[in-house]
């Protein structure tokens, strides 16, 4: 997965640095799941994988897909985009190109995503409490996903970027534990 995202940053920031520009980011974000959705199907996936496959009928294909998907087709940057990934081998790598493009969009719309996991489901108005907090304390927008995850027993953990905020039950007894054995 790192590589994945260390060959998809320089392609996430030229299409964002690009968008900018033109002031066509929500459209690339648009143009990008699009294509995500075409990629991440099985047999795309496997048609690009395999070594038989010419470039052209990859790009014929995934031109007329767009098309048919979309209802339109796909303006010349977005085509020149594909183009210089089947060139380099590289038109798997475009989730992880719109997943690192959504980043920077979110970023720049000065939105947070946060990523909570819980052993239970959070209703609405939990959700909302939750937002409500992180708002105040990153004092941004917040976005958030919400993951079951039954391992945790009981409490949550917020993802943020980097940043973990962990009020798991399973982290507090594991403390504990360390300190009684202290």
């Amino acid at each position: 997965m790192a590589e994945k995202q260390t060959l998809s940053r320089p392609y996430a920031k030229a299409i964002f640095d690009m968008a900018v520009q033109d002031s066509e980011e929500q459209l690339w974000v648009e143009r990008l799941e699009l294509l995500t959705q075409i990629v991440i199907n099985e047999s795309i996936h496997e048609l690009v994988n395999n070594s038989e496959s010419g470039e052209d009928k990859i790009l014929e294909l995934l031109f007329s897909l767009a098309e048919e998907i979309s209802k339109t087709a796909l303006d010349d940057k977005s085509k020149n985009l594909i183009k210089i990934l089947a060139a380099n081998k590289k038109i798997t790598i475009i989730p992880t190109i719109t997943e690192m493009y959504l980043e920077l969009f979110k970023d720049s719309q000065g939105i947070l995503e946060a990523e909570v996991s819980s052993a239970f489901s959070i209703n609405d108005e939990q959700k909302k409490s939750i937002i409500d907090a992180l708002t105040k304390k990153y004092n941004r927008e917040v976005t958030v996903n919400i993951v079951i995850d039954e391992s945790l027993v009981a409490g949550i953990i917020i993802r943020i970027g980097d940043e973990v905020i962990d009020g798991s039950v399973n982290t507090r007894l594991k403390t504990l534990a360390r300190t009684l054995l202290r």
